[in-house]
């Protein structure tokens, strides 16, 4: 079982990482390319069942133009 912090970190990555694919128009298989990640993971971070390595997280950033923090829910 996951703790609640977690648990909440993840429910916000997936809402932050969601509305960055949608606002950069990428579908999940397009990002998971560009990306050069597995589209099963891909999927979790998605779901809000997990969160990406903060290797893969600073690429993602890049990818989507924001910081970190944005996509931690640690900023707006």
């Amino acid at each position: 079982m996951r703790n609640k912090r977690y648990s909440d970190m993840c429910d916000v990555f997936s809402l932050r990482f969601n509305r960055m694919m949608d606002a950069k128009g990428v579908t999940m298989k397009q990002a998971a390319t560009d990306l050069v990640i597995g589209y099963v993971s891909l999927c979790k971070w998605a779901e809000g069942e997990a969160l990406p390595s903060c290797c893969l997280l600073a690429e993602m950033a890049k990818y989507f133009n924001c910081t970190t923090d944005y996509l931690l829910g640690l900023e707006e």
